[in-house]
């Protein structure tokens, strides 16, 4: 089993046997690409194979920037809720960047 992320996916590594080279230049193309892996421990058939694409699942900026904002509040033990939190804070650093402005 791989190593659990803080988002709550699972990081795994895997390795190949020796492969030619230009089956290595095409996995490094796939590098921040996202698409299915399938793994058994025998052959696939028709079926085992997902007909359609993977999901996308590249957050927004602002999707980014709330789960950061959840791992620090719940890292720092903050305590309360964390969508009352997350408000306060936002209107927090707003308000820096408009003091900023008037300056």
């Amino acid at each position: 089993m791989g190593a659990p992320t803080k988002d709550g996916g699972i990081r795994f590594r895997f390795e190949t046997q020796e492969i030619p080279n230009d089956e290595k230049l095409a996995l490094l193309d796939f590098n921040q690409k996202y698409g299915w892996i399938l793994f058994k421990e025998n052959s696939f058939s028709d079926e085992d194979i997902p007909k359609e694409n993977a999901p996308d699942d590249a957050l927004s900026p602002s999707e980014r920037l709330r789960n950061r904002l959840f791992v620090y509040w719940k890292e720092k033990k903050i305590g309360g809720d964390f969508d009352a939190w997350r408000t306060r804070e936002l209107d927090r650093i707003g308000q820096a960047y408009l003091d900023k402005l008037n300056q």
